[in-house]
């Protein structure tokens, strides 16, 4: 089956952030990002759910694909929030959803995100992860999507291609919205991390594996162990590509304009979103113009 390939760019502090969704609310959540341009000064907070498309999207079945979304929206995601901290400390609670609409009949489903989440889906801010949704898509656990982010993020930040992340157990725990359950560390390892680790190294980009690290018999922390296979090709890269690349020096010139701007945005994201641009657009006659007004445009309409 084709799976429609749409990237993902979610702020880190929205991957980061302590809330539980169920495997299909963050479906739906990935599917209204994917659709997003991030170049734009502002996404639209309302749209439509293709049920064709989120199940081709999703390898899902089309028979009640309808009736598990809306239930997934109306009995759960309308009640969902999430939770971080702030630049002072504080913990800041937001809700994701102001309204929904839906009919039976048509099968017709539209949700508006709240306005006061747009900067954290949108504005990437220099603090973010970006993945295509077919690399989750085969996923049928909601933690291999989280542990999944959470390895991307890590490798991107570090601007690493493999490296090592300790963390505490209690700590992912809390993260995966898994205080209360599973106290028992030999069902977390089985229902959580050997199903992740599983679909990762299956269905991704990357390899997943993990060391568990004893205080005493008690396993206290885990070890992520994190890689990227080899490199696949982004759409864009085909037999042409080479014709498309930007020189070293306008890379050089847009990395001055970033840096003068203060924004602290990463410029090898911002390449590729411009070699998205123009995979729609088509190429510009004058690449290397197009892509520092295209820098321009974006430091332009920063927040």
């Amino acid at each position: 089956m084709l799976v429609i390939q749409l990237k993902v760019s979610k702020d880190n502090a929205l991957i980061d952030a302590s809330y539980r969704l169920s495997l299909t609310e963050m479906q739906i959540v990935l599917y209204g990002i994917g659709l997003i341009n991030p170049t734009q000064p502002e996404f639209p907070l309302n749209y439509r759910i293709d049920i064709k498309k989120f199940a081709d999207m999703f390898n899902r079945s089309h028979g009640q694909i309808y009736q598990e979304v809306k239930e997934a929206i109306v009995k759960r995601f309308w009640e969902r929030d999430f939770s971080y901290l702030d630049e002072k400390g504080r913990t800041v609670t937001l809700r994701w959803l102001t309204k929904m609409v839906h009919e039976d009949k048509s099968g017709y489903i539209e949700i508006k995100f709240s306005e006061e989440i747009q900067p954290y889906l949108h504005q990437l801010q220099g603090n973010f992860t970006t993945y295509y949704i077919d690399k989750i898509a085969k996923f049928k656990s909601i933690y291999s999507v989280r542990l999944y982010e959470y390895s991307i993020m890590y490798l991107n930040k570090n601007k690493m291609d493999a490296g090592r992340l300790p963390i505490l157990i209690s700590e992912i725990k809390n993260k995966l919205g898994l205080d209360n359950k599973y106290n028992r560390f030999c069902d977390f390892k089985i229902r959580v991390l050997e199903k992740a680790k599983n679909e990762i190294n299956e269905s991704s980009d990357i390899k997943f594996d993990y060391k568990i690290i004893k205080l005493g018999r008690s396993p206290y922390k885990i070890e992520f162990i994190i890689s990227r296979k080899e490199k696949q090709k982004h759409p864009i890269d085909n037999k042409n590509y080479k014709h498309n690349k930007i020189s070293t020096t306008a890379l050089e010139a847009a990395k001055k304009l970033v840096l003068s701007s203060g924004t602290g945005w990463d410029l090898y994201v911002i390449e590729q979103q411009f070699y998205d641009f123009i995979k729609i657009k088509g190429k510009p006659d004058n690449l290397e113009g197009a892509f520092i007004g295209f820098v321009n445009s974006k430091i332009k309409n920063k927040p």
